[in-house]
């Protein structure tokens, strides 16, 4: 169960003897070895609850790391509904009137601004919308995120609604870097869905991450590689997440087979058979669309980019990522057997886009692209 915080405020204060003792009359709470640096939490104390049923939340005053003088006053408590709110509207009362007597700057702090309280039903329109999800999706990765941790919580809200991504931001030592990899456009709600999900299962999303992922249901009547919105907003939400998706504490270790290119034909190398494919992801990896292309080499490599287009101002401009060896298959140059195999895995393939193998962007061309061709067996 996450705490909740029921006020904060940020002061800047020398915090004499005579304003220590001020301090503790309006909050009760215990405070000492205010002049040592080492004790980051100088202060504590508790909000008495009311009635049988009442709990208690805590008060402590810590410091503000690497700045001298400088507090954090705040109250929480896993019990927000039952915890007296009138004593704590009191209290902070109290304070509002105190703190401009012994502190030099102080600030209380927008609760809804350091942790966002949003519910699913806030993120419910957009995920459906600009992002494409399913109704039954959307809910539950919107449920996930309003019942996570104020850090996790914190760390989302920032990405939607300023765009803003701390790869390094990590949960059971899994981080947003490693479960999205960016030079292919992975989806970062899925990832945040992921780490909303590692807080609650840790055990079994860590073992569903190692084993890898690669399973979706591409749905009835789907001829059109879907259009893939190139905002800044959205231009990372292309693709499925990676099957090589490792902890943090790995990050050095040895690629598998991920060797990148531009152009896979190189040397003495041809191409067999090359396919546009479309991909749904799995629910539990935050559903939706993806597309790209694969390509059978003479070698018997698979190599597979992800991509697809973007229709603006009348004409449709194709975008794709490098290309990358799909290690997964292994069976040869057979492009009948290699079809099958992916669809076996669940991949729509379709005749490619006019856009060459060692190209990354083509066009614009005029007007709305045709429906896809499906490939043929």
């Amino acid at each position: 169960m996450h705490a909740t915080t029921l006020f904060r405020f940020e002061l800047t204060s020398p915090l004499t003897v005579p304003q220590i003792r001020l301090l503790k009359d309006a909050t009760g709470m215990l405070i000492g070895d205010i002049g040592n640096p080492y004790k980051d939490m100088p202060g504590s104390g508790y909000i008495k609850g009311k009635g049988r049923e009442g709990k208690s939340a805590n008060v402590i005053l810590e410091r503000k790391p690497g700045q001298e003088g400088s507090w954090i006053l705040q109250s929480s408590t896993h019990h927000a509904d039952k915890v007296d709110q009138e004593t704590v509207a009191a209290m902070v009362g109290r304070l509002r009137e105190l703190l401009p007597l012994i502190a030099t700057e102080w600030e209380e702090v927008d609760l809804d601004t350091l942790y966002p309280r949003f519910q699913a039903d806030h993120l419910i329109p957009r995920l459906t919308g600009d992002l494409g999800y399913r109704p039954p999706v959307a809910r539950r990765i919107a449920e996930r995120l309003a019942q996570a941790s104020p850090r996790l919580k914190r760390a989302f809200w920032t990405w939607w609604i300023d765009g803003e991504l701390d790869p390094s931001f990590a949960v059971e030592g899994y981080t947003l870097d490693h479960l999205i990899e960016r030079d292919k456009h992975h989806r970062p709600m899925a990832a945040f869905s992921l780490l909303a999900q590692l807080e609650s299962d840790p055990d079994q999303v860590r073992r569903l991450i190692e084993r890898g992922h690669d399973a979706a249901i591409p749905r009835p009547g789907a001829t059109r590689i879907p259009v893939m919105p190139l905002s800044k907003e959205n231009a990372e939400d292309r693709a499925l997440l990676s099957t090589t998706a490792q902890p943090h504490a790995q990050r050095g270790a040895a690629p598998t087979a991920r060797a990148l290119s531009d152009n896979p034909l190189t040397g003495n190398t041809g191409a067999v058979r090359r396919w546009a494919f479309v991909y749904d992801n799995d629910d539990d990896f935050g559903g939706g669309f993806v597309s790209g292309e694969f390509l059978l080499r003479s070698d018997g490599v698979l190599w597979r980019r992800m991509g697809g287009s973007r229709t603006a101002a009348g004409g449709t401009t194709y975008h794709y990522g490098p290309w990358r060896v799909d290690g997964r298959w292994k069976d040869g140059v057979d492009a009948t057997a290699c079809a099958a195999w992916l669809r076996g895995r669940r991949y729509g393939l379709y005749e490619p886009g006019p856009i060459g193998v060692s190209e990354r962007e083509a066009g614009p061309f005029p007007g709305v692209p045709a429906p896809a061709t499906p490939a043929a067996p």
